[in-house]
């Protein structure tokens, strides 16, 4: 099974956005790290992860895939000769008459991206060469992705960087921004701006400015799936094989 990191993608996103609509000597920073000083930028952003929420059920995706291919034993590597039809992807698990129990792709060495090469499994095994498959199920979910972004400066430009924010990402412009990354992160909406206090490292209190930003990511999640080849339809005579 694999899993599309979502959250990394929409901290990424995020973190391209603001460096795009705040001024560059503002320094954006990734929250929930330990023991770390505060930087020592005079105008800083900490962006920190809150909520991750459904927003629809799953749309699944099978993905097939049918090759020739053999097996070596060590290393372990699959050399793949033909692909009749679809994608091999990594952590797929290998179908076939013969193949050992979880038996998956680790990653491909050479050839063709997903097609014709060689690939580590994670088994090693001697097996001919013969018809294989690697088919796979994709479940995709859609979410919302919440991010705090907190606003420190030493200039009291803190509420201004926070409404920059707040307006373009509830813009056209903002939207943009984040589609021309090809990171399948979307804005939604960026709540009001708030003055909230913390405490510091040497237990004052002091003011920073915060709202917080929601995304949508869709979540890919693939699990293996085997396909029929063909189906035989045949007739069944119900009264003789279920009686009454």
């Amino acid at each position: 099974m694999t899993v599309t990191p979502t959250q990394d993608a929409a901290q990424i996103a995020l973190g391209n956005f603001l460096a795009q609509v705040l001024p560059s000597s503002v320094e954006i920073i990734a929250g929930n790290d330990n023991r770390v000083p505060s930087p020592r930028a005079s105008s800083f952003v900490i962006m920190t992860p809150l909520r991750f929420a459904r927003l629809r059920t799953n749309i699944d995706t099978p993905e097939d895939v049918r090759f020739t291919g053999s097996i070596a034993a060590s290393p372990a590597v699959l050399t793949v000769t033909a692909v009749a039809f679809g994608t091999i992807n990594e952590g797929a698990s290998v179908f076939g008459t013969g193949v050992a129990a979880n038996t998956k792709i680790v990653d491909q060495l050479s050839g063709t991206p997903g097609g014709v090469g060689t690939y580590s499994v994670s088994v090693g095994q001697t097996l001919a060469s013969q018809t294989l498959s690697a088919g796979q199920n994709v479940l995709e979910q859609g979410a919302e992705v919440t991010f705090q972004l907190d606003f420190h400066t030493l200039d009291n430009t803190s509420a201004d960087l926070a409404q920059t924010v707040a307006t373009t990402m509830r813009d056209p412009y903002g939207v943009q921004v984040f589609a021309d990354q090809n990171l399948g992160v979307v804005p939604l909406y960026a709540d009001d701006p708030r003055q909230v206090p913390f405490i510091n490292e040497n237990q004052q209190y002091e003011w920073r400015w915060v709202l917080e930003a929601s995304m949508q990511v869709n979540q890919a999640v693939r699990v293996p799936q085997q396909f029929a080849d063909e189906a035989v339809v045949g007739i069944v005579d119900v009264d003789a094989a279920y009686p009454p």
